[in-house]
């Protein structure tokens, strides 16, 4: 193994074994603003978006008049999902940090 060549596994290691996971962990509170901003604009579990959710209560409003009920309904639901992902980023992030504290030990 030449000279060159022990460099290049020293750099590929280090990348390896300690700049990715400190990336890795450094990453995951914005991945966790990114979820939830996707959650708010786009389909969710492909099929509900949260703009359908509010056309379908403002919907069931018109023909049944239950207001209070119907959008406390759409809100327990949006917040079911967003706290789920919430709660699961934060696991991610504790598990990831604990990692990394195992890692220096």
């Amino acid at each position: 193994m030449g000279s060159n060549d022990r460099s290049q596994h020293d750099r590929a290691q280090a990348l390896r074994r300690i700049i990715l996971p400190q990336a890795l962990v450094a990453m995951i509170p914005p991945w966790g603003n990114l979820f939830i901003d996707l959650l708010k604009t786009t389909a969710l579990v492909s099929t509900i978006t949260m703009s359908d959710l509010t056309f379908r209560a403002r919907t069931m409003n018109d023909a049944t008049l239950k207001t209070v009920q119907i959008f406390t309904l759409a809100f327990l639901l949006y917040l079911i999902v967003s706290l789920s992902i919430t709660i699961g980023m934060r696991l991610l992030d504790r598990v990831a940090v604990r990692g990394m504290a195992r890692g220096r030990g």
